[in-house]
């Protein structure tokens, strides 16, 4: 992997991270693993894993 990928990657798992903060924690409460990939724009490969990643980095800063 490139430094300018793994930069990309890193990109990709903060957004998802983003994404998290901006659900309303009622709603998170209620959210799966198949209602978290609807809300992620990529479908496959290294992007939708750490898209997801970034989701459930901040739900886990959360329940500590």
């Amino acid at each position: 992997m490139t430094l300018g990928e793994a930069f990309r990657l890193n990109r990709i798992e903060a957004e998802g991270w983003n994404m998290a903060r901006g659900v309303p924690l009622t709603t998170l409460s209620q959210m799966d693993s198949e209602k978290i990939n609807a809300l992620n724009p990529y479908t496959s490969g290294p992007e939708l894993t750490r898209r997801n990643a970034g989701f459930a980095n901040l739900l886990a800063s959360w329940s500590r």
